[in-house]
C-alpha cells in the first residue's frame, strides 16, 4: 500500500493516497466512548500519519474535513481531494425491479464512522422521516455487521440486510 522510501526510491515522487485521516477517525472515536487506549491509538496513528505525509510529494483525501485534519498533522505537505464517486455504467437504477420508498444506506458495518452513521440516523433522523413519509423503509447493506446494527431490524420499517451479493444489484432496487 505504502511506497517504501527508502535509499534507492528517495529521488522519485511520492504520491500518498490516503482516503480519509485515521487519525481522526480515532480521535472521534475515543471522544465519543472516552476510553483510554483509544485515545493513544489516535495518538499513535497521528505519529504514525505525520511521518507518512512528510515524506510525500502529495496525499490525497477524499473529503475537506479529512485534508483539514491530514493538513494539522502535516502543515507543510500539500494534500489535494480525490473525492468519492461511482461507475454510473456499474451503478445505475432498473425501473423493473425499482422499490417505492426505500432509503438505503450501503457500507461496511465494522468500519465505526459507518455504524455510528446509521445509529444516528435511525435515532435522530428517521423519526422524522417515518411522520412525513410513513411508508418508508429504511435498508443498511454491507459487510461484518455488529450486533448493536443487527438488532435495529425489530422495528418492522428498518431492514438489515448485512453483505450482498451484488453491491450495484442491491442499489439498483
Amino acid at each position: 500500500q505504502h511506497l517504501p522510501l527508502n535509499q534507492a526510491g528517495k529521488d522519485l515522487p511520492h504520491i500518498l493516497v490516503a482516503r480519509d485521516c485515521l487519525a481522526l477517525a480515532h480521535r472521534r472515536a475515543a471522544e465519543a466512548t472516552a476510553d483510554r487506549r483509544e485515545y493513544r491509538q489516535a495518538k499513535k496513528i497521528a505519529w504514525m500519519e505525520r511521518a507518512l505525509y512528510s515524506r510525500s510529494n502529495c496525499v490525497l483525501a477524499i473529503s475537506e474535513v479529512d485534508r483539514a485534519a491530514m493538513r494539522e498533522l502535516a502543515p507543510g505537505t500539500r494534500f489535494e481531494l480525490l473525492p468519492n464517486g461511482i461507475d454510473l455504467n456499474e451503478f445505475h437504477p432498473l425501473p423493473e425491479h425499482e422499490q417505492q420508498d426505500v432509503v438505503m444506506f450501503t457500507g461496511a458495518m465494522d468500519f465505526a464512522p459507518n455504524s455510528d452513521a446509521v445509529l444516528h440516523f435511525v435515532r435522530a433522523i428517521w423519526p422524522g422521516i417515518k411522520t412525513g413519509w410513513p411508508r418508508a423503509r429504511f435498508v443498511v447493506a454491507g459487510r461484518r455487521v455488529p450486533g448493536e446494527i443487527q438488532a435495529l431490524a425489530i422495528e418492522t420499517d428498518i431492514e438489515i440486510r448485512g453483505e450482498v451479493l451484488s453491491m450495484p444489484e442491491t442499489l439498483a432496487e
